[in-house]
């Protein structure tokens, strides 16, 4: 029998895409055609949803039953909020939780590397976009090749479960078997009902005893798994810069307010390159916890601390200018009157604040550092660097040709977390029970202000206007408690204060 050998309605695939490639997603289907024809797949994409359904709903549950599911990329995938942050984001996770497979499918050229799809196999061959091959059908079919192996893997793993099903349900009916013919011994009058009553008084004897061993067993074994470490555990962590003293600070909380299941150590070492591989190298440096802005990529490759350090106040972006520019931003009350007037913002290139700028329709302008950011701002190619309130002041301190906007202010949803190593489910936990003690005792707070309430005051978020962004970027199940509402007067955060 063929690995292609159609079960029931085949596989389910969804088609992700841009509209923009409109017309590939329509040649992939047509040389998909042979495969539905079989019954081998059963395709489905978003240009197949009746008159009066509800689109993001029929969206939503072809791509939550899809066995597989093809990404078709293009520049403009990556710069669709939808394609990207929610279908790609959303299949990436289902492929992570081995409940569905993730194929890339190259349509035209563009800068892929470095994104959650360079850890996949990307088709076609070589990852050579479908509109630079020189006869487009070839390509076509180098891809449904790649996928026709894919259904070949899907299939085989469907029928070893289905194999695995059926014996399980022998086994069960083996161990049932005793007490069928115990039934039957006793309907032929071999044994009497005296004997039967014996042996069943002696079966349940053993049965308790059985149970009881075997409950025993297994609270002694969770016990010795899942006790607490009494030993001192040591955790590294990167050398930051002067105004990431908080961070080292807010750990130490934690580990302190978590001391009974142990005493810890905190070291500070140097390392090198982006903040997600300093706790994947696998030299001397590695470290075990750092602190970074979620996002979806992020929380791919690391585990995240889900509790917000800042209480959200990372998110409240003032704009950086350059001096002489102190008027340039004082009819802004929008984001319609931000965009209207072209004014431009530059990020580092990989930031998460990059993406939900440009979602927003702002002009983002993009370079490989911090510090040359700060020249370009300097120098005027750029109108504004959008840092948060908890940064800007020392940062200033530091470029004494720069200065800050007074008339407004961004406010997105940034949550920046704790993260450890993918599998280090030990010291995640334990920071995570640490930083909700001190949320409940209101150290959390009382840390918070004593390094930030000047911050606050300076900012005069109150006084401000408010342009309101959304972050399309964010995982599902980001909590959305432990903010607070720095821009409100009446709640004493905005002046700097803990909740009394």
């Amino acid at each position: 029998m063929s690995d292609l050998t159609s079960e029931n309605q085949g596989v389910s695939v969804f088609l992700s895409y841009s509209h923009e490639d409109d017309e590939f997603r329509s040649r992939l289907i047509k040389h998909l055609s042979n495969l539905e024809y079989q019954g081998v797949i059963s395709a489905w994409h978003d240009r197949q949803i009746p008159a009066g359904k509800e689109r993001q709903g029929e969206i939503d549950h072809h791509l939550e039953s899809a066995q597989l599911i093809l990404l078709l990329v293009s520049a403009d995938f990556l710069h669709s909020p939808c394609c990207y942050s929610i279908e790609m984001r959303r299949a990436l996770e289902r492929h992570h939780n081995q409940e569905a497979y993730v194929i890339p499918i190259l349509l035209r050229p563009v800068d892929w590397q470095g994104s959650p799809l360079s850890k996949l196999q990307i088709l076609p061959t070589d990852a050579k976009p479908i509109s630079q091959w020189n006869d487009i059908d070839e390509a076509f079919l180098n891809v449904v090749e790649g996928i026709r192996d894919v259904i070949s893997q899907i299939n085989k793993i469907n029928r070893n479960r289905f194999q695995e099903d059926i014996a399980k349900n022998q086994t069960i009916r083996k161990n049932v078997a005793p007490l069928t013919d115990l039934k039957s011994i006793s309907n032929s009058k071999i044994l009497d009902r005296k004997r039967i009553f014996n042996i069943s008084i002696d079966l349940s004897i053993i049965n308790r005893i059985f149970i009881f061993i075997s409950a025993s067993a297994l609270i002694a074994f969770i016990f010795i798994i899942y006790r607490p470490s009494k030993g001192i555990i040591n955790v590294r962590v990167p050398q930051k810069e002067r105004k990431d003293k908080y961070y080292y600070d807010i750990l130490e909380l934690a580990l302190r307010e978590t001391e009974s299941e142990g005493a810890f150590t905190i070291d500070i070492i140097e390392v090198e390159g982006p903040q997600i591989n300093e706790l994947t190298q696998t030299n001397d440096n590695k470290v075990d916890v750092v602190w970074m802005m979620t996002n979806f990529e992020r929380e791919y490759h690391a585990r995240p601390v889900k509790i917000p350090l800042t209480q959200g106040l990372l998110g409240y972006r003032i704009c950086m200018i350059s001096r002489g520019n102190e008027k340039l931003f004082d009819n802004i009350k929008s984001l319609t009157d931000f965009k209207g007037g072209n004014h431009s913002i530059g990020q580092v290139h990989d930031w998460p604040d990059t993406r939900i700028l440009r979602e927003s329709g702002i002009n983002v302008k993009s370079y490989e550092t911090k510090s040359f950011l700060f020249h370009k701002l300097e120098q005027g190619d750029i109108d504004c660097f959008a840092r948060g309130t908890n940064e800007i002041w020392d940062e200033l301190a530091t470029h004494k040709n720069l200065t800050f906007d007074n008339n407004f202010f961004f406010k997105y949803r940034s949550p920046i977390y704790f993260f450890v190593e993918k599998n280090n489910h030990v010291l995640a936990e334990r920071i995570e029970r640490g930083l909700k003690s001190a949320l409940e005792n209101g150290e959390f707070c009382r840390l918070l202000m004593l390094h930030y309430r000047e911050a606050i005051s300076k900012a005069k978020l109150t006084d401000r206007n408010m342009i309101k962004l959304e972050n399309y970027d964010l995982p599902r199940g980001t909590p959305s408690e432990y903010y607070l509402s720095f821009e409100l007067p009446q709640y004493p955060e905005s002046r700097g204060d803990c909740m009394k």
